[in-house]
Parts: C-alpha cells; structure tokens; sequence
C-alpha cells in the first residue's frame, strides 16, 4: 500500500493543519490530532478516487529525508497517511508521527 507523508502544523484558527506535498492543494484542518488524521485521510482517499476513476497514476510518495530537508517543513510534524476505502493494497497500518525534520533511520519506506 502507499502511504503518503502529511506535514502538520499549528493552526491559529482551527487548532492544527495538514497538507499533503505529493498532492498539491490537499489540505485538512481540525482541532484535535485524532480528528485531523480523519480528515486528511478522508481528503486523500477522496482525491486517490478520483485519480483511479480518470485512469491516471498515483504520484510517487516523497522521501521523509527530503521533504523534511526543506527548510519550509522544519517547524511542521509529519505523519503517514493512507486512504481509506481506497483500492491501495495491503491492509492500512497505523500512522506514525515524527516532528520537526529531525530525521529517524526507522522510518518506514513510505510505500511498504
């Protein structure tokens, strides 16, 4: 299954937000963390649909390495995010946080 990474960031307005850099313009927003891996997992699911429906490729996922050696991610969380109800694969695993581009040799391959 691929799994995408989500940038998270504190949100004046709504409590937290996430994009998805693989998918530009994906976006979720919520008060809670529980409550915005909901969202931004509906929000991706919905996209991967639309993708499948057009007959188009899934982008690749990016690099936690890279995405976190932008200097515009370095204040942000990231966590791995899968669509569900999307066609991807395997079964979906839990999501794993991991904060402010500090690079971990665990990570799992975004795509395992």
């Amino acid at each position: 299954m691929r799994r995408y990474i989500a940038l998270i960031r504190p949100d004046a307005a709504h409590g937290l937000a996430a994009n998805l850099p693989d998918f530009p313009g994906l976006t979720a927003s919520a008060p809670t963390l529980g409550e915005l891996r909901e969202r931004i997992a509906a929000a991706l699911a919905a996209q991967v649909e639309g993708i499948e429906k057009r007959g188009e490729r899934l982008p690749p996922p990016s690099s936690f390495e890279g995405l976190m050696a932008d200097p515009r991610h370095a204040d942000g969380a990231a966590i791995l995010v899968s669509a569900k109800g999307a066609e991807l694969g395997r079964e979906e695993r839990p999501a794993e946080v991991y904060r402010g581009g500090n690079s971990n040799d665990e990570w799992p391959e975004a795509d395992a």
